[in-house]
């Protein structure tokens, strides 16, 4: 069990986390609703889900976080 400055840390990672994931999957993740949802229904459900989803976060910030790989490329035309 997280103690009580686990848990604050936590929940800190947790809405430092959200939307750094958000911004890259919200778009595609409400496309994949069912076109037979409103707009207003299916904005509902994907509050529900970041909520959900930060909450997990914060349970478990161990288990989450991003791994980039930054490249850069230099190409030349010869």
């Amino acid at each position: 069990m997280l103690s009580l400055g686990d848990t604050v840390a936590a929940r800190k990672f947790a809405k430092w986390y959200i939307p750094s994931v958000r911004i890259w999957t919200n778009s595609t993740l409400y496309a994949s609703l069912s076109d037979s949802r409103s707009d207003e229904e299916k904005t509902d459900i994907m509050e529900q889900f970041w909520i959900k989803y930060e909450n997990k976060v914060a349970e478990a910030p161990e288990e989450h976080g991003n791994t980039y790989v930054y490249a850069c490329v230099r190409i030349t035309k010869t």
